[in-house]
């Protein structure tokens, strides 16, 4: 048997074995990256919307927590709970979150908390210097009430202590709540605005007393700003001026109601009564009735006619501007004491008196109300009896024209009432009137002629004539 030699069968790799998991693995690995990356671009966009959404709410609670919390903004309590509240909204907006972003999600909600509790911080810091000012407001209002109510009493020395201590407090509570810069400007007009309520106090019953208050160096000190104490000394002077015309308008007002009484009164209740009310009228409205009801002259007198154009003519001149209104009283109760002296006296008769009178009262009751209604001043826009004496010089071609002021005088105060053309009127016809009587007034060229005149029968005891031009009574 033939043997046929064989040879060992051996086979070679000629291609590289391949690790058929590992090399699917690899294959897969850019695309898991790639939707990885893909699903937290898309997480980005929902946190940044949740956090969108979430910051309304949290918008809210802050802004409710500073309202709550203004007078008391490091409220610990309401601190915490906001803290919980906005934890909750969070919460509630971060479970939407895939947990691949919750990391990325709780950095940006951290940061917002962060950015609410910063913001916060500072509210709480300026609200409590604005609660400190509004504090020391208050206080200095109370204070200032305080400071009137001293000058009321005129304790000078109460008020200068309160203000010293007052001052004090305040500095100090300031000082600590909003620093000391802040407190030195808080209560820089302090001591000024202190003494201007202890003034003004003072005025209110004492004006003479206010303004010498202010001339006190204490006090004077205390007005720091360039002309203070000035326009406080004007706003006493005016206080005063208020008063003085109070004053005399209550004087004026009891006047007027005491004269038509005690015109109506025997004698002896009117003297009574006029003592009664002493302290309430002006000393010479006062000492003339005295005068005149303790005369028994001018019961039965006649007016003399240049008597009462001379009053006449001295109401006409009376003062007409309110700034002088202290002449204008001052001569308004010199011409009342005229009329009571000259009544006195007997040159004038009690009708007469009466309506001169009325005459000054009427026009200052006129007077009084317009000077209430414009503080700009007052004029008697009247057809006066200056404007009258006036015309009876230029129109009566007589020499005295006294008569026939006394009887326009007692015309247009007849109890009508009368504008200025019918005044003007009046005293035209009187005068038309006088002047008609000095045409058939007789002239002689001398006594001899005049005397003549009377013996034949053709002038009589009492009659006006010329001669040698001079007017005379037979």
């Amino acid at each position: 048997m033939v043997s046929i030699p064989t040879t060992e069968r051996r086979f070679t790799n000629t291609v590289s074995k391949v690790n058929t998991l590992g090399a699917y693995a690899s294959a897969l690995k850019p695309a898991a990256e790639e939707y990885k990356q893909t699903l937290l671009d898309q997480q980005k966009i929902k946190i940044d919307t949740n956090l969108t959404k979430a910051r309304i709410e949290l918008d809210n609670l802050n802004n409710q927590y500073r309202l709550n919390n203004q007078g008391k903004p490091d409220n610990p309590e309401a601190k915490l709970k906001l803290q919980q509240d906005m934890r909750n909204v969070l919460n509630k907006y971060g479970a939407d979150i895939d947990p691949i972003a919750k990391l990325d999600w709780e950095r940006s909600a951290n940061k917002l908390t962060s950015g609410y509790e910063i913001a916060n911080n500072d509210w709480a810091f300026k609200q409590r210097a604005e609660n400190a000012k509004l504090d020391v407001a208050e206080n200095i209002n109370a204070n200032l009430s305080l400071a009137r109510s001293a000058g009321v009493r005129g304790d000078i020395g109460s008020a200068v202590a309160d203000y010293a201590n007052s001052y004090n407090q305040l500095y100090s509570y300031a000082a600590k709540n909003m620093g000391e810069t802040g407190a030195r400007q808080l209560l820089t007009d302090y001591e000024e605005q202190y003494m201007q309520s202890y003034i003004n106090g003072l005025a209110s019953v004492n004006p003479q007393a206010a303004l010498e208050a202010l001339k006190q160096p204490e006090i004077a000190a205390s007005f720091k700003k360039e002309g203070a104490q000035d326009v406080m000394m004007k706003i006493v002077n005016k206080q005063i001026k208020m008063r003085d015309f109070q004053i005399k308008t209550n004087e004026f007002l009891t006047e007027q109601k005491l004269a038509t009484k005690l015109d109506d009164l025997p004698t002896d209740e009117a003297l009574q009564l006029l003592e009664e009310n002493e302290g309430s009228v002006s000393s010479k409205f006062f000492k003339a009735k005295q005068k005149a009801l303790l005369s028994d002259k001018g019961i039965n007198a006649e007016t003399r006619a240049e008597t009462a154009a001379e009053i006449m003519l001295d109401i006409a001149s009376l003062p007409t501007d309110s700034s002088e209104i202290e002449e204008y009283y001052k001569q308004t109760n010199n011409i009342l004491a005229k009329i009571e002296d000259e009544y006195a006296v007997g040159y004038l008769s009690t009708t007469d008196k009466k309506r001169l009178i009325n005459t000054i009262y009427k026009k200052q009751g006129a007077n009084l109300q317009s000077l209430k209604s414009a503080d700009s001043g007052w004029r008697f826009w009247d057809f006066s009896y200056k404007d009258a004496d006036e015309f009876i010089k230029e129109n009566y071609s007589g020499a005295d024209g006294n008569k026939i002021m006394l009887d326009y005088f007692r015309k247009i105060n007849d109890g009508g009432e009368y504008d200025n053309d019918q005044k003007k009127a009046v005293l035209q016809g009187l005068v038309e009137q006088n002047n008609n009587k000095e045409l058939t007034v007789p002239s002689f060229d001398s006594m001899e002629a005049a005397k003549a005149a009377f013996e034949a029968g053709k002038i009589k005891k009492g009659d006006r004539v010329y001669i040698k031009g001079i007017k005379g009574t037979i």
